[in-house]
């Protein structure tokens, strides 16, 4: 117990004085001894570095900021501003590897005391499809198309970067957010007029439909009244007239007050009493 107690007591010592450090939870560290990296990371806790310097990387979701864009859009129209963030991870076990094939693409960002691996590599290539995705549409359905951006830049970046085969499985794109588009004070201006014309084209279509369905419910009226009168003359045939006029002769005739009156051209009057 007392040779584990002063074991620890030297390893916090030599931490103090700059001979040993802590890797925190989350992160390893990449060990640089005589100019060479070791290929097998520092993991998370105390380490000692007598002969050799240990920098802290972290292994987390992690993100790039990507501000003040210009792309040109596929209608050749350049946007004014354009802003994303990039979140992507890093594989903990490849780390060291990748330190050591890849210098000067890792960045250790103000009042950060650990660096964050391939920034650099990552945040080129995110810009480069950023780019080359707004190229495919146009500047006028960027809004409306945000999230089929942000999708088509994750995984062309993550494409991009799986054709290395020194970079392959190191790192995973987990996310892209647009946060800014803006385009040309014309462009805005085009939109809003094309925002409307819809709005207009969409209500003038409403009208029609409307117009159609009356013009249809008259058609089916007239239709109809057509179909009735048909059937009633189909019904007033000469012999059921002659059958009708009949009776009325013989109902006036049990009528003692009923008058006969027949008229020039032939055609008779009834007047049946009461």
């Amino acid at each position: 117990m007392k040779k584990l107690f002063i074991g620890l007591a030297l390893l916090f010592s030599l931490a103090l004085t700059g001979c040993g450090g802590t890797i925190n939870t989350g992160n390893v560290g990449v060990r640089t001894s005589f100019g060479k990296v070791d290929p097998q990371e520092v993991h998370e806790g105390i380490y000692l570095a007598l002969f050799s310097h240990v920098d802290e990387y972290t292994a987390k979701e992690t993100s790039i900021e990507l501000e003040n864009l210009q792309p040109r859009a596929r209608d050749n129209l350049t946007l004014k501003d354009l802003d994303a963030t990039v979140y992507y991870k890093t594989n903990p076990s490849k780390i060291a590897e990748f330190v050591s094939t890849h210098s000067g693409q890792s960045a250790q960002l103000k009042g950060e005391h650990f660096y964050r691996a391939g920034y650099f590599l990552v945040q080129n290539i995110a810009k480069g499809q950023l780019s080359d995705e707004v190229s495919k549409l146009d500047s006028l359905t960027l809004h409306q198309n945000r999230q089929k951006l942000e999708d088509a830049v994750r995984v062309s970046v993550q494409a991009e970067l799986d054709k290395d085969p020194s970079v392959r499985g190191t790192f995973e794109i987990t996310r892209v957010v647009v946060r800014t588009v803006m385009t040309d004070p014309t462009i805005e201006d085009a939109i809003r007029q094309a925002v409307s014309a819809q709005k207009q084209l969409e209500a003038k279509e409403k009208q029609i439909e409307i117009a159609k369905k009356d013009a249809e419910i008259e058609k089916t009226r007239a239709s109809g009244k057509a179909a009735a009168n048909a059937a009633l003359n189909q019904t007033l045939t000469k012999d059921y007239l002659q059958h009708e006029y009949n009776e009325a002769l013989l109902a006036c005739a049990q009528r003692a007050g009923c008058t006969m009156i027949v008229g020039s051209a032939g055609n008779t009057l009834l007047n049946v009493g009461k």
